[in-house]
């Protein structure tokens, strides 16, 4: 893949999907539009308001409960941190003045406030789980959107010039929507039973959606709606992980590359400073000296440090999300080859076979986080 730069524009410090629509669904009036604009006849046909409204239902909580969740995470491990750092530099910082006493009172109270949040948090909230229930719905709403338009194809395009057709369309898809949410009613279960489909057979959300070829895909109106579908679905999934892959603090793999040095940086330190206490008690310096004590303290530090980190990427999954964001990128960009490349029927399996690697991502993203050790 090749290497991305920063958009212009943009800082390293600065979130590049900040401002980020859901364009795929129309979330925003501008993306309606823009649709309007591009593709007057099919608006109607792309935009669905009952959809947007259950995503809406959903996203909202879904960024709600992950904010919480990332706060609790990070207090608890700020807490622990704190305390493990004091208590490894107690030695040191008694040197130089400081009460023992208030140190160790300070070291005890912030490591036992750290395990209190910690076991709060994964005992007695539900932030994650509550985040992932909803980000499942999110994500199946999304591909139900597309699902839709790809097993009601001849539909959709009689629909964009008929009336007609486009009030059976509609009263399908109501149809439709209306099984989804009933068949949501345990969307516990159904994320446990995601969670045990290791194959990754199950992306349709409805068995009845078999891989039939549209009879109208080869008219100029298939040909507009394939085009506009490629836009809509190729496009935006492209542009969104190329976002997440971005040369800022927020992409996992920047984070995941700074976590990374920083264990190997400190796991040097820690050897270094324990090989430095080795080589000072071994030419005569006393336990007690002041450098003894502060190469030890400092050794000490660095481990704690290094613990610490190793939590923040076993919570947030760094390496893991960057990974699955690598593989999803490449997968996208060559799917997208493939569809420019073939005729209508190519172009039909192509986007049928995007449903299938998007469910794929859903799955993977969903199964990692709800199986991370730590809670971030």
């Amino acid at each position: 893949m090749t290497r991305k730069t920063q958009a212009p524009g943009l800082g390293p410090l600065d979130d590049p999907l900040a401002d980020w629509p859901n364009d795929d669904l129309l979330l925003e009036e501008k993306s309606r539009n823009r649709v309007a604009r591009d593709y007057p006849d099919l608006l109607k046909i792309l935009d669905w308001p009952d959809l947007r409204a259950a995503f809406e239902e959903h996203d909202a909580p879904a960024n709600e409960a992950h904010r919480k969740c990332r706060r609790f995470g990070a207090a608890a491990v700020v807490c622990g941190a704190a305390g493990m750092l004091l208590a490894a530099l107690a030695p040191v910082l008694t040197g130089a003045g400081l009460s023992g006493w208030v140190l160790g009172l300070l070291a005890s109270a912030l490591t036992v406030l750290g395990t209190v949040l910690g076991l709060a948090h994964w005992i007695g909230t539900r932030h994650r789980s509550d985040w992932l229930l909803h980000r499942f719905w999110t994500e199946r709403l999304r591909q139900f959107h597309f699902q839709f338009l790809l097993n009601y194809f001849d539909l959709a395009v009689k629909a964009s010039a008929h009336d007609p057709a486009l009030e059976e369309y509609r009263k399908c898809r109501t149809e439709a929507l209306e099984r989804l949410i009933d068949d949501f009613r345990d969307v516990r279960g159904l994320i446990r039973k995601l969670e045990q489909d290791e194959a990754e057979l199950s992306p349709w959300l409805q068995d009845e959606w078999l891989n039939e070829a549209p009879d109208t895909a080869d008219s100029e109106r298939g040909q507009l709606l394939l085009r506009a579908l490629h836009k809509q679905r190729f496009g935006i999934q492209i542009q969104y992980t190329e976002k997440k892959l971005d040369e800022s603090i927020h992409s996992p793999k920047t984070r995941a590359r700074v976590v990374r040095n920083g264990c190997d940086l400190l796991t040097f330190s820690a050897m270094f400073l324990a090989g430095l206490t080795g080589v000072l008690l071994l030419f005569g310096n006393p336990l007690g000296s002041l450098a003894v004590r502060l190469s030890m303290g400092l050794g000490a530090a660095a481990g704690v440090l290094v613990l610490a980190l190793r939590i923040v990427d076993e919570g947030l999954q760094l390496r893991v999300d960057d990974e699955r964001y690598r593989w999803y990128l490449s997968s996208l960009r060559a799917l997208a080859g493939r569809f420019a490349q073939s005729d209508s029927g190519g172009q039909i399996a192509a986007l049928r076979e995007l449903e299938h690697l998007s469910y794929k991502e859903m799955r993977r993203f969903i199964v990692v986080h709800r199986r991370a050790r730590f809670l971030l």
